[in-house]
């Protein structure tokens, strides 16, 4: 089972956080899979054109699933 990379938010940090995050991942061996709870905000999708980078999924339901957050939260 992969583990879904989720950002809190739609926005430029959270969306790139998260692929960021899945990508060390994948490197250190680990399925991962970066996600959004929802459409990538229009900063976030003028970075993803820009650089050729693909969408994270959209996740509305996190049952099931081994999830790391990631966002601005305090820790």
């Amino acid at each position: 089972m992969a583990v879904v990379v989720i950002g809190e938010n739609t926005g430029l940090v959270s969306v790139v956080g998260a692929l960021i995050v899945a990508d060390f991942l994948n490197k250190l061996g680990t399925d991962a899979v970066p996600a959004s709870p929802g459409r990538p905000g229009p900063d976030a999708a003028r970075v993803l054109r820009r650089f050729g980078l693909k969408r994270p999924w959209e996740i509305l339901s996190l049952a099931g699933c081994r999830v790391v957050l990631v966002g601005a939260f305090p820790p």
